[in-house]
């Protein structure tokens, strides 16, 4: 036997519209499963949203981090090139002292003229008593071999 009993009464229109209970649980149904849809969509896009924003910090920091390392880098890179100028610097600095020094120490007489400022500039022990400076030359130098003043030099 059928469990549905068919009404065989005619269905009247109340105030013109006419529903039947099949159609009122049908749209129940429908409203019951578009506000669940409508529940998910809500959560899938608090999901989103919470993994865009964690995307989002997690991005930051990778920037941060590499923005950091570069900057690193070039300090290393600056620093380094400091040093290489310095170092190249300071070996132009020498090559120009010692042209400098021997352009100017290039004169035979310079030397003889600085050693007797300076032993002039040392005090006398004793007026009567002959100490002896003995100043060795490589042979190529350009001082002449004679006797100036109180220096005698020897072959």
């Amino acid at each position: 036997m059928s469990k549905k009993i068919p009404n065989l009464s005619p269905l009247s229109a109340r105030e013109g519209v006419l529903l039947t209970y099949a159609q009122i649980q049908q749209h129940k149904r429908a409203k019951n499963i578009l506000n669940e849809a409508y529940r998910n969509a809500k959560k899938i896009i608090r999901q989103a949203e919470e993994d865009a924003e964690k995307i989002q910090k997690q991005a930051y920091m990778d920037g941060y981090q590499q923005g950091v390392m570069s900057a690193i880098k070039h300090i290393v890179g600056y620093m380094n090139n400091t040093k290489n100028l310095m170092h190249q610097l300071n070996l132009d600095l020498e090559d120009h002292a010692r042209q400098i020094f021997s352009t100017a120490l290039d004169h035979p007489d310079i030397l003889i003229v600085l050693l007797d400022e300076w032993l002039n500039t040392l005090p006398s022990q004793n007026e009567g008593s002959q100490s002896v400076l003995h100043l060795i030359f490589p042979e190529k130098s350009k001082i002449e071999k004679k006797t100036c003043g109180f220096i005698t030099f020897f072959e």
